[in-house]
């Protein structure tokens, strides 16, 4: 019967994985590449039409979710909490409120590589539409 070969003998090269950082509103620095973990979003209590003990009429849901769209790899230019301006990879200015989401920090080589791909993209799709 033959022998399965050991696994210290084959080598194998794993591609190194990163992981996005949660950040609190005060860790985000000029120069981070950001992208939304979750967003909040308010509805007043009343909407439902439930129970007032449960949701008292004057106070404001809170559901959070995970975005709809792609997570965009969001350069930061510059910071006044609660608000963010970012650069998107089409490089359009968006301003973020940090209340209303949370950001995580993505790592620096993953983001660039993901601009230059959504950039790309976007190319062929304007090469594309003008055909």
């Amino acid at each position: 019967m033959g022998r399965c070969s050991d696994t210290a003998d084959t080598s194998t090269t794993r591609g190194a994985a990163s992981l996005a950082k949660s950040l609190a509103p005060e860790e985000i620095r000029r120069g981070d590449y950001v992208t939304a973990l979750h967003v909040v979003s308010e509805w007043p209590s009343w909407y439902w039409d439930d129970d007032d003990a449960l949701h008292p009429r004057d106070e404001l849901v809170r559901i959070r979710s995970v975005p709809c769209d792609e997570a965009e790899p969001l350069e930061v230019v510059s910071i006044c909490l609660p608000f963010v301006l970012v650069k998107t990879p089409q490089r359009e200015g968006k301003v973020l409120d940090v209340r209303r989401m949370r950001l995580a920090r993505l790592d620096r080589s993953f983001a660039k590589q993901a601009r230059r791909e959504l950039q790309r993209r976007e190319k062929r799709l304007e090469a594309k539409a003008k055909k």
